[in-house]
C-alpha cells in the first residue's frame, strides 16, 4: 500500500493572516489559518465545480447534488442524524453551490474542530444518496425554485446571466430548472459525483483557533480517502456573449427589478482593482454616484447597487434597482448617464480616494469572523491557485489613479455593450429598446 505522508506544512506569513499549507498525496490542497483573538474555527471544503460545468441537460445537478450530501452519511445515515450532531455542540454548519465551486462548511467552538471536519468529510466521501431521499429532495428543489420565481428582486441576477452569457454554460441557472429536476436519474448523479469530485480540484481549510500541526493532521486523517485525479473541466468561455441587449419578463409586481450591466473582465485580469474602484465610485455605498441620483435626488428607487461580478475567464458589471414601473424609463437613463459620465470625465482624486477607502474598509468588516476567513483563503486557492492577503489587495488598489477608472470605463462601457434585463408588469419595450440604442 502507498504511504498516505503529506508534505511538511509550510508557514507564509502573507498580510494579515499567518496561512500554514500542506497537499495530501492525492493533490488535495490543505490550509490552516491560525487566528489571534477566537474561541471558535471553520472546517470549510470547496470543490471546483458549479453550473459552468454541467450540460444542459444536467443544468442544476451540482446545486441538487449539494442537497442531497445533507440527507445521509455512511456515519451518520439521515438528515436529522447530520443535523443533531451540529446542534448538539451548538454549531452551524451550511453548503453554497455557484457556477464554478460549491462548498460546504461548519463552524463552532474550537475544541469541537475534529467533529466538525468528521461530519462534513463524511457528507461528502460517504454519501448514502438513497433513491428515496432523492426523489423526495426533487420536491423541495423544486419549491426553492418557486421561492425565487416568486422573488424578483433575487430573480433578475440570473436573468441578466442568461441574456450575457448567451449559449454558454455560465448562464445556466445555478439552481437549475424544474424539467432538468423532475429526471436527473440516480446513476447521473452518480456519475457526476465521480467525474467532478476529485482531489486535485480541492481544497480544505481550517481557519479559527487552530494550531497548525494539530490541524494538518486533523485533515490527513479526515480526507486521505478523497479520490484523486482532477475534475472534468468547463467549457471555456471565448467572448461569446448572448446577442440579445434587451430582454424582458412580464409579472404582476408592484415594483420592476431592472439590471444594467455590461461584460467585464475575469478574476486574474490586471484591471481588477480598477474595476472594484469603478463599481465603488458607481454605486457602492450610500455616497456612490448612483444612490445619490437615483434615489436622494430624484426619488426612484429604495435600493441601487453597482458590483462587479468575476469568473475565471469572463465577467461583467451591472447595476441593479427596484423601481416603480412608471419611473423605469428615467432610472434606466440615468443609469446609463453615470456610467457614461465615468468614461468621459475621469472622477476626482477626492472621489477615487473615497472609493479606495471604502472597498478596503468593506474587506476587512468581511473578514472578522473565522467562516469569512477560511471562505476568503479557500475560494482564491481553488480558483486562483494563489492567495492574495488584504495587505497585497490594497497595495493594488492603492496603485490605482483617476486615469485608470476613465481608462477602464472608455473600454468596458461602451453604450454599444451594455444589457437591460427587467422583470415587472407592463413593461415599456419600444422606449427601453430606444434608450438602450441612444
Amino acid at each position: 500500500m502507498r504511504s498516505l505522508r503529506v508534505s511538511e506544512p509550510s508557514r507564509v506569513v502573507t498580510g494579515n493572516f499567518p496561512l500554514h499549507r500542506a497537499k495530501l498525496p492525492s493533490g488535495l490542497r490543505l490550509l490552516i489559518l491560525p487566528l489571534a483573538g477566537t474561541s471558535t474555527v471553520t472546517f470549510f471544503l470547496v470543490v471546483r465545480t458549479g453550473s459552468r460545468h454541467e450540460t444542459p441537460g444536467l443544468a442544476g445537478v451540482s446545486h441538487f447534488l449539494e442537497h442531497l450530501f445533507f440527507k445521509g452519511s455512511r456515519k451518520r445515515p439521515s438528515t436529522r442524524a447530520i443535523s443533531e450532531t451540529i446542534d448538539g455542540v451548538g454549531g452551524e454548519m451550511n453548503a453554497f453551490t455557484s457556477k464554478e465551486w460549491t462548498a460546504f462548511y461548519a463552524k463552532a467552538s474550537a475544541r469541537h474542530a475534529e467533529l466538525l471536519v468528521d461530519v462534513i468529510s463524511d457528507m461528502v466521501l460517504h454519501p448514502l444518496l438513497d433513491a428515496k431521499e432523492i426523489d423526495r429532495e426533487r420536491g423541495v428543489v423544486i419549491e426553492e425554485i418557486n421561492m425565487y420565481e416568486d422573488t424578483p428582486m433575487k430573480s433578475v441576477g440570473e436573468y441578466f446571466e442568461e441574456t450575457l452569457f448567451g449559449r454558454h454554460a455560465l448562464a445556466h441557472p445555478i439552481i437549475g430548472t424544474k424539467e432538468n429536476l423532475s429526471r436527473f436519474p440516480r446513476e447521473e448523479i452518480l456519475r457526476y459525483l465521480k467525474r467532478q469530485y476529485r482531489a486535485q480540484s480541492a481544497v480544505a481549510c481550517l481557519a479559527g483557533d487552530v494550531d497548525p500541526a494539530d490541524g494538518i493532521a486533523l485533515l490527513r486523517r479526515a480526507l486521505r480517502a478523497f479520490p484523486g485525479g482532477r475534475a472534468a473541466p468547463p467549457t471555456a468561455f471565448r467572448r461569446s456573449f448572448g446577442r440579445e441587449r434587451l430582454r424582458l419578463k412580464e409579472k404582476k409586481t408592484d415594483q420592476t427589478h431592472v439590471v444594467i450591466g455590461a461584460p467585464g473582465i475575469s478574476f486574474l485580469h490586471r484591471d481588477r482593482p480598477v474595476f472594484d474602484l469603478a463599481s465603488a465610485i458607481l454605486g457602492g455605498g450610500m455616497s456612490s454616484r448612483l444612490f445619490l441620483e437615483v434615489r436622494e435626488r430624484r426619488g426612484l428607487a429604495y435600493a441601487v447597487r453597482t458590483s462587479p461580478e468575476y469568473f475565471v475567464d469572463a465577467g461583467y458589471v451591472a447595476t441593479q434597482a427596484g423601481v416603480d414601473t412608471r419611473k423605469l424609463l428615467e432610472a434606466s437613463r440615468v443609469i446609463l448617464r453615470e456610467h457614461a459620465r465615468l468614461r468621459d470625465t475621469k472622477p476626482s482624486q477626492a472621489e477615487l480616494n473615497k472609493a479606495r477607502e471604502f472597498v478596503k474598509g468593506r474587506l476587512l468588516l468581511a473578514l472578522e469572523a473565522s467562516d469569512d476567513v477560511a471562505q476568503f483563503a479557500a475560494l482564491q486557492e481553488i480558483l486562483l491557485n494563489r492567495i492574495l492577503m488584504p495587505d497585497d489587495i490594497f497595495r493594488l488598489l492603492d496603485a490605482v489613479e483617476p486615469s485608470d477608472v476613465q481608462r477602464a470605463a472608455k473600454r468596458y462601457f461602451a453604450d454599444r455593450q451594455f444589457r437591460l434585463v427587467a422583470i415587472g408588469p407592463s413593461l415599456p419595450e419600444r422606449e427601453l429598446t430606444h434608450v438602450l440604442s441612444r
